[in-house]
């Protein structure tokens, strides 16, 4: 895997991913090697964690272990490439934009933070940036339920060469009610999004310059989705619904188009919120931020079988902590790592032969308060 800087029609710089077999290497990679790392929203005291990723997927704290963002911050993307990071931060309505350094520390970029939106009360949730590292998209929750009952959007932004946001126009392109989960597909023609209160997926096709255009028809059916990912062959796409505790099961068709697969939906655990995917697309797991009275929540592990669909590992479920949200695994598919908002801590699992999760040896580090989103470096 490597990339090459070009520029596009409209002259701005874009990274664009080559994919070679193992044995053969056709440019080289461009800047310095970054170190493994882990990023996490800490949205209860308004900053971002930093982990180094060690041996055998342990983390440790970088040093400083935590730097400011806006308030209450939710969502965390960072550039295939790995120089640049945004987190989105939905009570300040903006986004923090941070440079990579080649020890995998943050630095804030100048200005700190960009606009995410016009209305303090639109919200912004989940940020995904595009895989040739051009443009970033960030959801918008919307005014549902307050003043003006105004559902959500996406923005999209171009990523300039040093990392930097700028609008593309237009700035924001309707989705439905609750905006919240956003992914872009591995050939970055398609993104979906999981609108939470609209019970449906937004389906946008990306053309030139990374603009954004509802496909026809402009969503499909789910049910209180909250997180949505992307199979790596790009022909299956799975969304969680937090209310009837299922995960949603697509087929991308022409043109990226989705209709459900048969079933529709697989059971979960209470209150899914999160959702990954192997690298391999071999597995898909799952955090239920809740279990029961008094109890943790879990993470359920699924293989993926013919036509992509979804059937349970043996066991079904793994312990997590309280409250697990945001979950990732790093790009050579051995760890998994979840945040646990009511637990204020990050576990950290080793995914063994046949996807199978299993706790690291500690299971668990301390992150900031009530954290949200999980990130991890290419």
């Amino acid at each position: 895997m490597v990339w090459l800087h070009t520029a596009n029609g409209s002259g701005r710089k874009r990274h664009l991913l080559w994919l070679a077999a193992a044995s053969v290497v056709l440019f080289a990679t461009a800047g310095p090697a970054r170190a493994a790392s882990v990023y996490v929203t800490d949205s209860g005291e308004n900053k971002v964690s930093q982990f180094s990723v060690g041996p055998g997927g342990k983390l440790s704290p970088k040093s400083p272990a935590k730097l400011a963002t806006g308030k209450s911050p939710r969502g965390v993307a960072v550039s295939p490439n790995g120089t640049n990071a945004y987190v989105v931060n939905p009570f300040s309505a903006n986004i923090s934009q941070y440079k990579i350094l080649a020890g995998g520390g943050l630095s804030p970029l100048t200005p700190r933070k960009v606009p995410a939106a016009a209305d303090q009360l639109d919200y912004p949730q989940y940020a995904a940036v595009s895989p040739d590292g051009g443009s970033l998209y960030v959801t918008t929750f919307g005014d549902a339920g307050h003043v003006n009952g105004a559902g959500g959007t996406v923005l999209q932004y171009d990523v300039g060469p040093d990392g930097h946001l700028t609008r593309i126009s237009p700035f924001g392109v309707t989705a439905d009610n609750g905006t919240y989960g956003v992914v872009v597909s591995p050939n970055g023609k398609n993104l979906y999004a999981a609108n939470f209160i609209g019970g449906s997926l937004s389906q946008f096709g990306i053309g030139a310059g990374g603009t954004l255009s509802p496909k026809t028809p402009a969503a499909v059916g789910a049910n209180s989705p909250r997180a949505v990912a992307v199979r790596p062959d790009g022909q299956s796409v799975y969304a969680v619904n937090l209310i009837t505790y299922t995960v949603s099961q697509y087929t991308a068709g022409a043109g990226g188009k989705l209709r459900p697969k048969t079933p529709a939906t697989v059971a979960t655990g209470h209150y899914p919120e999160g959702v990954a995917v192997s690298p391999d697309g071999q597995s898909v797991y799952v955090s239920n931020s809740y279990s029961g009275e008094g109890r943790n929540g879990t993470i359920s592990q699924y293989n993926v079988g013919s036509g992509g669909k979804l059937s349970p590992k043996s066991p079904a479920t793994v312990a997590a902590g309280r409250e697990p949200f945001g979950l990732a695994i790093t790009p050579n598919g051995k760890n998994l790592y979840v945040a646990n908002s009511g637990g204020n801590d990050l576990w950290q699992y080793s995914v063994g032969p046949g996807g199978k999760l299993s706790p690291k040896s500690p299971a668990r580090v301390a992150t900031g308060a009530a954290p949200v989103a999980v990130a991890v470096s290419p």
